[in-house]
C-alpha cells in the first residue's frame, strides 16, 4: 500500500480477532434493527463504510444474517444510491489477496 511494506503480524492479528468484533456486532443487531437502537443513527452511518471494506477485503457475511440485512437495508437508502459507483468498488488501499481467517 502506498509503497510502504505491509507488516503481516498486524494484519494477522487483525484477522484473528475480527470474527470476534463481528459477533459482537451480530449480536447488538439481533436486538435491534440498527446498531443503537430501532431509529437509523450516525453510528449505523459511520459502520456502513467500515463493514464494506471488510466484505470487500474477503470477509464473508454469510454466516452473520443480521450483518447482511443491515448493509442490504444500509445500501438501499436513498443517500447511498447517489454514491458514484467507482466510490463502491474495492478501494485501491486494499491489497489483492483475500481475507485470511
Amino acid at each position: 500500500m502506498l509503497g510502504i511494506p505491509a507488516d503481516e503480524a498486524t494484519i494477522s492479528r487483525g484477522e484473528e480477532a475480527l470474527p470476534d468484533v463481528i459477533k459482537i456486532i451480530e449480536a447488538q443487531l439481533a436486538q435491534n434493527k440498527w446498531l443503537p437502537g430501532a431509529e437509523f443513527s450516525l453510528v449505523d452511518r459511520a459502520y456502513c463504510p467500515i463493514l464494506n471494506v471488510i466484505e470487500k477485503a474477503g470477509f464473508s457475511f454469510a454466516g452473520y444474517p443480521k450483518i447482511s440485512a443491515c448493509l442490504d437495508a444500509l445500501r438501499s437508502r436513498r443517500a447511498r444510491q447517489g454514491t458514484p459507483s467507482r466510490l463502491l468498488k474495492k478501494p485501491l488501499w486494499l491489497p489483492n489477496s483475500s481475507f485470511r481467517p
